[in-house]
């Protein structure tokens, strides 16, 4: 075996190791997972992340307010002028990068989508 084979070995390994415990982007430890219902507004609002955006507003009751929704959920796609009802998957993320999330939210099921 040469020395860059035997070099790079070990790193091939490491790298497809990781990739093994990886399936699409969607969790596969649900241990700590919760399913929530989030409502979606018809509409968007300026917030202010790392840049200047447009922020989804939700809420998970719908006697509360709308709150900025700084996130973004797997597998769905807002289109304005709908309100949603959304039952999404939200998972604690274990080691969040700093300027990041700290959940993740991937979408279970559309519940309700009604014109506004």
């Amino acid at each position: 075996m040469t020395l860059r084979l035997r070099l790079l070995l070990p790193l091939l390994v490491l790298l497809l190791g990781g990739a093994a415990g990886c399936c699409c982007g969607i969790p596969t430890d649900t241990a700590q997972a919760e399913e929530v219902t989030l409502y979606v507004a018809p509409f968007t609002r300026e917030c202010k992340g790392m840049v200047v955006m447009q922020c989804m507003q939700v809420k998970q009751r719908p006697q509360d307010d709308w709150q900025n929704f700084y996130d973004e959920i797997e597998g769905f796609t807002y289109e304005p002028g709908y309100t949603y009802r959304l039952r999404v998957l939200k998972r604690p993320v274990a080691d969040p990068p700093a300027d990041g999330s700290s959940v993740t939210w991937h979408l279970v099921e559309v519940q309700e989508k009604t014109p506004a």
